[in-house]
């Protein structure tokens, strides 16, 4: 005789997404080759697939043609000055224009920190820096942002 399942017993259904991307998608902006090196493996090895420009011509080509989940890029490109890569991603009328935006510099300068933080990026953190700091920044920066985004909610209802 089958004995069944009282209904605390019964196991939830299972639904697979095959179809579904859960990747995390990342603009790597870096024209240093060993830089771009470590914060790509940095960036591999907490989940995100990611895409790399070496110029702020190239960065803003991928901002146009595809949406991330996260931009991270240093200062010092050869085509563009300081804050120029800030305000340019977030002047244009792409789909990251809102993206989370982590500038990660040599350039260890209060004026230059302030100026790219009131352009637009969330982050700005001088080099080097450890795979441990990168998470850490990551889950403070996307945690803020859920926060935000849950208190913006529920101010709607």
């Amino acid at each position: 005789m089958k004995r069944q399942k009282n209904k605390s017993q019964i196991e939830p259904l299972k639904v697979h997404y095959s179809n579904v991307r859960s990747e995390k998608q990342a603009l790597l902006i870096e024209d240093d080759h060993l830089i771009f090196y470590l914060h790509n493996r940095y960036l591999k090895t907490l989940g995100y697939t990611v895409d790399v420009a070496h110029t702020q011509q190239e960065a803003l080509e991928y901002a146009f043609k595809k949406r991330y989940q996260l931009i991270v890029s240093d200062l010092g490109l050869s085509d563009s000055c300081y804050e120029t890569i800030v305000t340019n991603l977030r002047a244009s009328p792409s789909v990251n224009q809102k993206t989370p935006l982590i500038i990660v510099t040599a350039i260890n300068n209060e004026i230059i920190k302030s100026r790219c933080l009131k352009a637009g990026a969330n982050e700005f953190m001088v080099k080097p820096i450890s795979k441990m700091l990168l998470e850490k920044t990551l889950k403070k920066l996307f945690s803020h942002e859920k926060t935000f985004s849950f208190q913006r909610s529920e101010a709607n209802l």
